[in-house]
């Protein structure tokens, strides 16, 4: 809704703490990234393929606030990085018919700028196949 952009930021960034939290705590003995990230990131590319451009607004500003978590955790980035452009992008092309005003095409031009920096700093390890991809396993 458009009157609660205050709440929307807020939420994006409790989202963000989140990801920090399930990061921090995920077990020592597992090379996975956490199944809590892994639910939250099936959960926000469904905002960024709902027709509504607020939900795309909210994924753009959700991914925005849990990126840099995402960038430190090798594993969770490995596994979601494909993924998080493929939805990004997917967003970005829904974005064209939303309002300028509402700054939707913006936001994701902003994620995806910074997709693509961990894309060409983690490029050699993403080139290397991994099965745990939801997307792109063979590289």
């Amino acid at each position: 809704d458009t009157e609660h952009a205050g709440l929307r930021e807020f939420g994006a960034r409790c989202l963000g703490e989140f990801v920090a939290y399930s990061i921090k705590h995920k077990s020592k003995t597992s090379s996975r990234s956490p199944h809590a990230v892994r639910s939250l990131l099936v959960r926000l590319y469904a905002l960024a393929r709902h027709p509504d451009g607020l939900q795309r607004l909210s994924f753009a500003f959700a991914i925005g606030a849990c990126y840099r978590q995402l960038r430190e955790d090798t594993d969770s980035l490995d596994e979601s990085l494909l993924e998080l452009i493929h939805n990004t992008l997917l967003a970005l092309r829904l974005a064209q018919d939303d309002a300028p005003a509402l700054g939707t095409a913006d936001q994701l031009c902003g994620v995806l700028a910074h997709l693509k920096k961990m894309l060409l700093r983690t490029a050699d390890r993403l080139r290397r196949a991994n099965p745990r991809r939801p997307m792109y396993k063979a590289g």
